[in-house]
């Protein structure tokens, strides 16, 4: 049983790690996104990040409130941008909303009940 647990927390540690690497070039693109927007001097990162990624960021920086990067839902991922111009990401263990036939995204009702 103890080999068992300690093999399922090491497929669920790679797992994590894999799913956050490609969150960790875009969050470096972003910063300097967000940094070089204001002056309009500096030069333009060597990887453009997506514009709805910047949108937020600069959103967040302005009402000083974390804003949803909505483009980067998925079933289990939520990512934020801060004030500061970083990303958090909240992934969950399992999904907690689904996307509709017009890719439009709802939140699960676990909630017991009947159902019929």
């Amino acid at each position: 049983m103890r080999r068992w647990v300690g093999v399922l927390a090491g497929i669920v540690t790679c797992v994590l790690i894999v799913s956050l690497l490609p969150l960790a070039p875009a969050t470096a693109a972003a910063r300097a996104a967000a940094a070089a927007a204001p002056s309009g001097a500096a030069a333009k990162p060597a990887v453009a990040p997506p514009s709805e990624e910047v949108a937020a960021l600069r959103q967040a920086r302005k009402s000083g409130h974390r804003v949803e990067v909505t483009g980067r839902r998925s079933e289990t991922t939520t990512v934020w941008a801060n004030p500061d111009g970083s990303l958090t990401r909240k992934m969950a263990a399992v999904p907690e909303r689904w996307r509709d036939g017009q890719g439009g995204w709802h939140d699960l009702d676990l909630t017991p009940g009947r159902r019929c």
